[in-house]
This record gives C-alpha cells, sequence and structure tokens, in this order.
C-alpha cells in the first residue's frame, strides 16, 4: 500500500478514535466539516492523479461548478468523495471503522464507471478485492503500478490488525 495513503488513513483512524472517546461528532460545527471535506478531498483526489487546484476543489465541492474541460472521471471522483464523506459526517458516532465498513465506502467512492479504466472496471467492481493487477497513467504520462493483487488482501488484513489494536 502507498505509503503516504497509509499514513493518511492511519490519521483517519486515530481521528475517529480520538473524536468518539473525547466529545460527540455531532459538537462539530459545519465549519469543521467544511474544512475537512475540503481538505481530505483535495489531498486524497490528489493521490488519485487529480491536476485540480485547492480552490478548484473547494468550487465543486460547495457550488457543483468545474473548470470547462474536466474529465468525467474527475468529477464523479469529487462528487462520490464529497457524498461518502456526507454520509460519515451524518452516522459517524453510529458508524464502526471495519474491513467492511472500507469496502463499503470504497463501493460509494468508485461507483460510477467513468471513474474507472476500462481494464480496471473488468477486475473487480469497487468495495470488491481485484483479481488481477492494475496500473494507471498519470496526467503528466507517467506510469503507476497499484500494489499486486495477491499481496492486497493479506497486507491489508494485517494493517486493519494492526491500526485496530492502537
Amino acid at each position: 500500500m502507498d505509503t503516504e495513503l497509509l499514513a493518511k488513513f492511519q490519521l483517519l483512524v486515530r481521528l475517529h478514535k480520538t473524536y468518539l472517546n473525547a466529545f460527540s461528532f455531532s459538537h462539530w460545527g459545519e465549519k469543521e466539516k467544511e474544512a475537512i471535506r475540503s481538505n481530505f478531498t483535495y489531498h486524497s483526489t490528489k493521490i488519485e492523479g487529480l491536476t485540480l487546484t485547492y480552490g478548484e476543489t473547494i468550487k465543486f465541492l460547495k457550488d457543483n461548478i468545474v473548470r470547462t474541460g474536466m474529465k468525467m472521471k474527475d468529477v464523479y471522483d469529487l462528487k462520490n468523495h464529497r457524498d461518502v464523506l456526507n454520509k460519515i459526517f451524518s452516522a459517524f458516532e453510529e458508524t464502526s471503522l471495519s474491513e467492511q465498513t472500507i469496502r463499503s465506502l470504497h463501493g460509494e467512492l468508485m461507483k460510477d464507471d467513468a471513474q474507472w479504466e476500462v481494464q480496471d472496471a473488468l477486475l473487480a467492481p469497487a468495495g470488491h478485492y481485484k483479481t488481477e493487477d492494475n496500473f494507471t497513467l498519470r496526467p503528466n504520462g507517467q506510469y503507476y503500478m497499484y500494489l499486486e493483487y495477491q499481496r492486497y488482501k493479506g497486507l491489508f488484513e494485517r494493517w486493519w490488525r494492526r491500526l485496530s489494536s492502537n
């Protein structure tokens, strides 16, 4: 798993535990939720190779406005990311982080066909473990190979046990 992505997810798990133990999430105002939504969406979509500026990300999140010529894949990435975060916000105290929760959220996050390269869409539906190796071409033309499919489930399970024990 990408080190940067792992670090972000570890932070999310720590925040989840901290805020569940410290105080009710319902005390967060819309301003705090908006900051989390903006920052997390911007950085997460950067990992996926989107080339939007921070301002463009916020403009979409607030007003559903995108720049001319933006790929539909990128629009769906932003929309689904926002929708998943809103779902988490609306049920935060009742939502426990588990493997199934993460897989379900991934299914929501990547539910639109336009978000997938053709070869990736054939490998496994969103929210399921992939069954073949996959890659992407970044906007700068750089080839990026994702973790080998044979290693993913075991690595995820070990990683999840380690995170859950903290």
